[in-house]
């Protein structure tokens, strides 16, 4: 049996990535690519901005929207904090979303 010390957070995985090989791809929307290393700097100063808006640890935090590059931002900066995201499909119908 692995040691729990053995699994990385999502925080972790990209701090991790983002030190050994910053300017490899960690997403691709397209024709827009967004490198570790950006995805480091930008999810850091989501996480700073949400922090400064009262989200924290423990909370929960939806996000109805496509999987553009700007939704894993907001989910490892969720994660960096110890917020639980709740995608939810932008092509729900308002009654199925509630």
């Amino acid at each position: 049996m692995r040691e729990t010390s053995d699994f990385l957070t999502f925080d972790a995985f990209f701090r991790h990535w983002a030190a050994e090989r910053g300017e490899a791809i960690a997403h691709q929307d397209g024709e827009r690519t967004t490198t570790f290393a950006e995805m480091e700097l930008r999810s850091r100063r989501i996480a700073a901005y949400l922090g400064k808006l009262g989200v924290g640890k423990g909370d929960r935090m939806a996000w109805i929207g496509k999987n553009a590059d700007i939704y894993f931002q907001l989910f490892y900066a969720a994660a960096r904090i110890g917020v639980v995201m709740a995608p939810i499909g932008w092509r729900l119908a308002p009654a199925e979303m509630a």
